[in-house]
């Protein structure tokens, strides 16, 4: 009796502490997953997990990968957010918090059938900043390319496109789309006209799950517990909802 009351003890102890400080994060600035106004996709979902247990956080945005050198190399976070198995970073890592579907982005007007990696083979191929380290099946393929070239910016990728420098751009659909549609609308532009073509959507990537990597274990489980908790109450499907409307664009 006497021991699982003292487990009792230390778990109450452990939530309180963690109930009492601010949870400091270290996050890369990227397009649509976390955004200056924080409305980005992740800033949403975090949000409501951390909001399921009436949890405070904060975020202190760096470019990408700086965040995982601040989580490593400073006391002032203790935990970074979208963390690759290759970073090599120590620490305690969460089970997925956000997925996402990865995939190649085309004219809609070259009418091109890409179904698998085959399909590339000739291609001049656009990819973000480290694609080919989170998909290595890319660096296995780049003797089947025309051309491979890793930018930095949707901006630059749908640029590339309309003035036919590249034939597909690797993204996730939902951080393109964003950066597109802003451009459109800051233009006062049409979606499909000569100068802002539709674009096409081809799935041929796997979907890639997100993670967080904590200093304390303790933080890492709690996380988890409360994302637990947000499928749970379906706090997480408001965020859903915001973050998948901007592919209603490829409908």
């Amino acid at each position: 009796m006497f021991k699982p009351i003292c487990s009792l003890i230390a778990l109450t102890l452990v939530t309180s502490s963690l109930e009492a400080q601010d949870i400091r994060i270290a996050v890369p600035i990227m397009g649509d997953h976390f955004e200056e106004d924080k409305k980005g996709r992740s800033d949403l979902i975090l949000e409501a997990i951390f909001k399921a247990c009436s949890l405070s956080y904060s975020t202190t945005q760096f470019s990408w990968p700086q965040h995982w050198q601040e989580y490593e190399n400073s006391d002032d976070y203790d935990a970074a957010a979208i963390v690759w198995d290759n970073a090599g970073l120590a620490g305690f890592t969460t089970q997925p918090y956000i997925h996402s579907q990865n995939g190649v982005i085309s004219l809609t007007s070259k009418d091109m059938d890409i179904a698998t990696f085959d399909d590339l083979k000739n291609k001049r191929v656009m990819a973000f900043t480290g694609a080919s380290n989170m998909f290595p099946r890319l660096a296995m393929n780049y003797a089947h390319f025309k051309k491979y070239l890793e930018i930095t910016t949707s901006n630059m990728a749908y640029k590339s496109l309309v003035m036919n420098d590249a034939d597909v751009y690797v993204t996730d659909p939902l951080i393109f789309i964003k950066e597109y549609s802003k451009q459109i609308n800051r233009s006062k532009g049409t979606y499909g006209s000569e100068t802002w073509p539709e674009m096409r959507f081809h799935n041929i990537l796997p979907v890639y799950g997100d993670v967080m990597i904590f200093k304390k274990k303790a933080m890492r489980d709690k996380f988890n517990e409360c994302y637990t908790l947000a499928r749970e109450t379906k706090v997480l499907e408001h965020a859903h909802d915001l973050m998948n409307k901007p592919l209603e664009l490829f409908r």
